[in-house]
């Protein structure tokens, strides 16, 4: 049977900012993958409507996820920035669904132990993500869904992003896939319209003068210049050209008992 990644996101371009690289490779490596949107990006968006910028990242996420390899698109469209005041169990429910309908080996989101995340979708996010990772495969959490002909799952591993993780203990060398990283972050064209908009006013407000933010330059150029520093910087720390780093949780202590 085919293996089955998964990577959860709380808006359209978190997956593929923190872990495209890994899943292309995953992807390649002959695993379905499934993509998860948690909410609609109503307002990551410049001069746009909020009903016109929620079709537009829609379809504009839809694009990078095929260009990373998806075979599967889910969108629970709940509105932008306001997860914190969502019902948290119904939530964590759909999320609890997904792991026993599409039985991922592989869970990749957000990780509860970064620091100074100001986002609480990201917070919320984690926080579902990773109970429903374990709470699938207790038989008493939702026994509507057995009832409905699914099956407990257990997830085997979780590859944690955060912006600032306090927990780095595995790294994927995405140097064959940067391109293809790159290719798919730049499908975002809406969400980093806003993105290098806000970046440029932060660094005025700070009285900072950024060439790369101020001039008529191509968005497109950004993204290649960001991801191959960032994710540069992230590949020396381990030996490769370019990586992305995790927390991995697998099986803890039951591999040094195996």
């Amino acid at each position: 049977m085919k293996k089955v990644a998964m990577a959860i996101g709380a808006h359209a371009d978190d997956i593929t900012i923190w872990a495209g690289g890994t899943l292309k490779k995953l992807s390649i490596e002959g695993y379905k993958l499934i993509c998860v949107r948690i909410t609609d990006d109503y307002a990551d968006c410049l001069g746009l409507t909020p009903e016109e910028a929620i079709k537009i990242n829609r379809e504009e996420a839809e694009n990078a996820y095929r260009v990373l390899g998806a075979e599967e698109v889910i969108h629970l469209d709940y509105p932008t920035d306001t997860l914190a005041g969502v019902d948290y169990l119904e939530l964590r429910k759909k999320l609890i669904y997904l792991m026993r309908k599409y039985k991922p080996n592989i869970v990749i989101s957000f990780d509860m132990n970064g620091i100074n995340e100001e986002n609480m979708d990201h917070i919320i996010t984690a926080r579902a993500v990773n109970e429903a990772c374990w709470q699938g495969a207790v038989e008493n959490f939702h026994p509507e869904h057995l009832k409905e002909g699914l099956e407990i799952h257990m997830v085997g591993q979780r590859y944690l992003f955060a912006r600032e993780p306090t927990v780095v203990n595995f790294h994927v060398d995405i140097s064959k896939f940067v391109r293809d990283k790159i290719k798919a972050l730049c499908e975002h064209k809406a969400v980093l319209k806003n993105f290098f908009f806000q970046q440029k006013l932060l660094a005025r407000a700070n009285g900072l003068h950024i060439d790369v933010l101020e001039e008529e330059i191509p968005d497109e150029v950004r993204v290649k210049l960001l991801v191959r520093a960032v994710y540069g910087e992230v590949g020396k720390e381990f030996g490769v050209k370019f990586a992305e780093k995790f927390n991995r949780i697998g099986a803890g202590f039951l591999e040094d008992l195996a």
